[in-house]
């Protein structure tokens, strides 16, 4: 199945290739109607476009998927402490100036 294939599910939408993020289909893909969840005219039409993954290659793409989100979330802290060290630096230029 070819990545620019238009699917047109059961409703007659275009669907679109999408990517699963839970634990048991993480990182595989799939064409998914674009009415899919929504209330009106909701559609459950998906197909796979990626083939099922094997339960080893499962355990070490979810064990990748949370360390990469734990470095994403670790390095966010580091920006964090950055930015205040470089307002605490401004600010006490700033009162040093003015105060001498």
């Amino acid at each position: 199945m070819d990545a620019e294939m238009d699917c047109v599910c059961y409703c007659g939408a275009s669907s679109t290739l999408k990517t699963g993020w839970t634990d048991e289909n993480l990182g595989r893909r799939f064409w998914g109607c674009g009415n899919y969840g929504k209330w009106i005219r909701g559609c459950k039409f998906f197909c796979w476009y990626d083939p099922p993954v094997n339960a080893r290659s499962k355990v070490v793409i979810v064990g990748l998927h949370r360390r990469v989100a734990s470095m994403e979330k670790e390095r966010k802290k580091e920006k964090s402490l950055e930015i205040l060290v470089l307002v605490v630096f401004f600010v006490g230029f700033i009162l040093g100036k003015i105060f001498s």
